[in-house]
């Protein structure tokens, strides 16, 4: 098990991380260190500036889902992988692709707190700390629920 140190920054989310009605946060993967059921999640605010200054709240929380996410310029990605009754070892993948104009990013983008709660504004977030999506490049995230 694993501690996650995951910073809030993205003003229209935090309070509801704080007071608990947001559970849920989109972050790049981390191939060295990915989030994984029952790891914990530490997420914090600041006291003032982001990065510059004191954490000003915290809390502790075992991630209950993860969910692997390919971001592309019109679509995104999403798979779960399956384990079959083939031999040891192997195991199948479900794959789905969403637009991001579309009720089920429209229901991400709530869950993770976006305001307004669209497909198409949690592309923008996303877009505004991680570069354009293109449809050659895929970025890989994790949705990660606590």
């Amino acid at each position: 098990m694993t501690t996650h140190i995951i910073p809030m920054t993205y003003q229209p989310k935090i309070e509801g991380v704080k007071d608990g009605s947001c559970r849920q946060t989109t972050r790049i993967l981390k191939p060295m260190n990915p989030k994984k059921v029952d790891d914990i999640a530490l997420l914090h605010g600041w006291s003032g500036m982001p990065y510059r200054s004191p954490w000003g709240w915290r809390r502790k929380d075992p991630i209950i889902q993860v969910i692997d996410m390919l971001a592309l310029k019109h679509t995104a990605s999403f798979w779960q992988h399956l384990v079959t009754a083939k031999p040891i070892g192997t195991e199948s993948c479900l794959l789905n692709h969403y637009p991001w104009f579309g009720e089920e990013m429209d229901y991400l983008a709530k869950l993770d707190g976006i305001s307004p709660p669209t497909g198409q504004e949690y592309k923008n977030v996303l877009e505004k700390y991680h570069g354009r999506f293109h449809d050659f490049n895929p970025v890989h995230f994790q949705i990660i629920r606590w």
